[in-house]
């Protein structure tokens, strides 16, 4: 079993991770860090809102961390084929497992009413 969350989503359920490990449910938690509570900017700027949206940066999250302080393995991703490696070997997890996955934002201005792509590093 694999999990895609944005990093503001982890935050709002770092207890998934606890009651994961505790339970040792075999799942891949893929932590796609943009350092941000992107859908609620991007739903602020959708809505009309000018200006940065308050309070949604995050700043660099460090969640192999918080994986650890729930006593579960974590890696950071360290390329494209790194992430691609990792999330193959999903199906043979015996315990929980992090992976954070740094994005880097892509130049220039955001487009207006959407989201720009975003890759891994």
């Amino acid at each position: 079993m694999v999990a895609v969350l944005g990093d503001g989503c982890a935050l709002f359920g770092l207890q998934g991770l606890w009651s994961a490990a505790r339970s040792a449910v075999p799942v891949l938690f893929v932590v796609m860090s943009n350092g941000a509570y992107r859908t609620l900017q991007d739903t602020y700027e959708a809505m009309g809102g000018q200006g940065p949206c308050p309070g949604t940066e995050l700043g660099a999250l460090d969640f192999t961390r918080a994986a650890g302080f729930f006593g579960m393995c974590a890696v950071r991703a360290e390329s494209a084929a790194h992430v691609r490696e990792i999330v193959a070997g999903a199906g043979e997890l015996t315990r929980p497992v992090l992976l954070d996955v740094p994005l880097r934002q892509p130049t220039g201005p955001r487009r207006r009413g959407g989201r720009q792509g975003r890759t891994a590093p």
